[in-house]
């Protein structure tokens, strides 16, 4: 609720006690005691009212100019009111009766009822919860510890940063937000607030809690400060608490030279002298008792003097007459009960109790969905190998002829079976040898020719003279071995005759076949529902596929079929995919002429016509042109 600064105070008359806050509807929103007021202050647009309740009103304006003009109004108000109460004590009644005072040492009242033990230890709390400082009347959610004190509409401080013990309230480092409790549930520690004041900005992940107005647990370690206690520090119970423990002691004690009481009996001081009653050694069955005469004079043990020996006995002297009793005196009158002592002021909270156990962790939570995966490139099926072609049969072996060029290497077919090496020809007659000739420069090797049939060996002749020996002419090209012939008897040996001409070279075997290389292609989406298709040669098997992969969108589809003609239905098998979480590419259709059933004979009808062309349906949800790849191999 946002107040004006020029509406949120009704004017005051002249039989007015309080001050009255008016909501922007002019209704009373709070009525406050001027004399319960102990400080206005504003910050940013808000102003605090402080009260000795140790409330806070926190007033929400538009501005923080706004702000600090009602700051100026509301203390006017204060002023006259607090200004209108008369002085009624007269000023010499008023040191009379502080004399009165001053000469009693203690005016101690009756005592009270005990009250409730106090339950600051159930509220300091802590949280992990990670949220940014909230602005006026936003709803935080946050977890603390389970079987806290509060309680729904109380208020509750919450701090990023610990305050110093005695701070004054609010006045922390960091930021913090004040906030009335909706709903605590006391077994998971879940609590929401709804916020009535903040201050500062910034994500936090550690809160320190406490009910609004109490003084918030001190910093491991801190000194506790003391000097601005004004009060008896008084035990709820007699002779029931201890200052420190047999472990734990304190190291010095440090006290005015007054008295000490230590089981009712006073010990006190006289100068630099420790005066008291009397001093018992010894046990409680047997003790030793010192102690002095009423004068002071004399130190006597076991109520006997100690000092000297015991004289002799005297004589016992006569007993003196029996005087008269004496009249009992009347008891004097009650004095009259003096004045109660004005109450002290109220000490300063005690230390928070230790901290409740830690809340159970929350269940972790769930994993975000993972990224799509790139789609992998489709690789390309390799080719069958063409089989080989028989082989020719050898002719006889030509002059050699020129090498040709390398021919450009085609696809490697599958390899050919080999051809039958031809038969052997018959030898022929050895000539004479000729004489040796002077070696001719050698020629280019052609290519080789075939090799023919051998002949068979004729009678080898008389070795005639070696002839001079001719160029040698380029090499032919190998032709393929034929088979051997039948060797033919030797004959005796002749001359060497001149070197016959090489035979000429057998024609090449036929190349084997070509691989098949896979058939590829794409469409461009366009958003929407698409329908697409691609159409193959029938009377073939295909291993076929289909892949589209964007941003959160993934399709996939592959099958293995085979195709006699395309008014038939299609045999084989087919598995399709999409990524459904990102949804950018949905996959609505798949073909439906493929048929099959695994170990089955079936005879059914195609599912449409022109089964050679296989049809999906693709819905683009990415908006934007998207591109599915297909592809299909001919196997066979």
């Amino acid at each position: 609720m946002s107040y004006s600064y020029d509406k949120f105070l009704r004017p005051i008359t002249s039989s007015d006690k309080s001050i009255k806050i008016l909501d922007n509807t002019n209704d009373i929103k709070y009525t406050i005691d001027p004399f319960v007021i102990t400080n206005v202050a504003v910050t940013n647009n808000i102003l605090r009212i402080s009260l000795k309740s140790l409330k806070v009103i926190l007033l929400d304006f538009s501005t923080s100019n706004e702000a600090k003009i009602a700051l100026i109004r509301i203390q006017e108000q204060i002023d006259i009111l607090t200004n209108k109460v008369p002085i009624l004590i007269d000023k010499d009644i008023k040191n009379y009766v502080k004399t009165l005072i001053d000469q009693v040492e203690t005016i101690v009242g009756p005592t009270g009822p005990q009250g409730p033990t106090g339950s600051a230890d159930r509220y300091f709390a802590t949280s992990s919860t990670v949220f940014e400082i909230p602005t006026l009347d936003e709803v935080i959610s946050l977890v603390t510890q389970p079987d806290l004190a509060y309680t729904s509409v109380q208020n509750v401080v919450v701090y990023s940063e610990l305050p110093n013990l005695y701070d004054s309230d609010y006045e922390v480092d960091g930021a913090y937000f004040i906030g009335q409790i909706d709903n605590y549930d006391s077994e998971t520690g879940d609590m929401s607030l709804v916020t009535t004041f903040s201050y500062g900005t910034g994500t936090y992940s550690y809160w320190y809690l406490n009910l609004s107005g109490m003084v918030t647990e001190a910093a491991t370690n801190s000194t506790l400060d003391l000097t601005h206690l004004t009060t008896d520090i008084i035990p709820a119970v007699d002779s029931l608490y201890s200052l420190g423990t047999s472990a734990s002691q304190w190291k010095s004690l440090h006290v005015s030279g007054q008295t000490i009481y230590i089981g009712g009996v006073p010990l006190s001081t006289a100068g630099d002298s420790l005066v008291v009653n009397s001093i018992n050694l010894g046990t409680t069955a047997s003790p030793l008792i010192l102690s002095a005469d009423n004068n002071n004079n004399t130190l006597i043990l076991n109520g006997t003097n100690s000092i000297g020996a015991t004289g002799p006995q005297g004589p016992t002297g006569l007993d003196g007459s029996s005087g008269t009793s004496g009249s009992s005196g009347s008891s004097g009158s009650s004095g009259t009960s003096g004045l109660d002592g004005s109450s002290g002021s109220s000490g300063t909270s005690g230390l928070d109790g230790s901290s409740g156990s830690s809340g159970s962790s929350g269940s972790s939570g769930t994993s975000g969905s993972s990224g799509s995966s790139g789609s992998s490139g489709t690789s390309g099926e390799s080719g069958s190998s063409g089989s080989s072609g028989s082989s020719g049969t050898s002719g006889e072996s030509g002059s050699s002829g020129s090498s040709g060029s390398s021919g450009t290497s085609g696809e490697s077919g599958s390899s050919g079976s080999s051809g039958t090496s031809g038969s052997s020809g018959s030898s022929g007659t050895s000539g004479s040898s000729g004489s040796s000739g002077s070696s001719g420069t050698s020629g280019s090797s052609g290519t080789s020719g075939s090799s023919g049939t051998s002949g068979s060996s004729g009678t080898s002749g008389s070795s005639g003279s070696s002839g001079s020996s001719g160029t040698s002419g380029s090499s032919g090209t190998s032709g393929a071995s034929g088979s051997s012939g039948s060797s033919g008897t030797s004959g005796s040996s002749g001359n060497s005759g001149s070197s016959g001409t090489s035979g000429s070279s057998g024609s090449s075997g036929t190349s084997g076949t070509s691989g098949i290389s896979p058939t590829t292609g794409s469409w461009n989406l366009s958003t929407g529902a698409n329908t697409v298709s691609f159409t193959v040669t029938a009377g073939q098997s295909y291993v076929m596929w289909l892949n589209g992969n964007i941003p959160n969108g993934i399709v996939n589809w592959n099958a293995t079929v085979t195709l006699s003609n395309s008014n038939v239905p299609v045999i084989g098998t087919q598995y399709a995919w999409y990524y459904l979480a990102g949804n950018a590419l949905v996959l609505t259709s798949i073909p439906s002429q493929i048929i099959g059933t695994p170990g089955t004979i079936i005879n059914s009808s195609p599912a449409v016509s022109n089964s050679n062309t296989f049809t999906f349906g693709i819905t683009n949800n990415s908006g934007s042109t998207a591109s599915v790849y297909y592809g299909y191999t001919k196997v066979s």
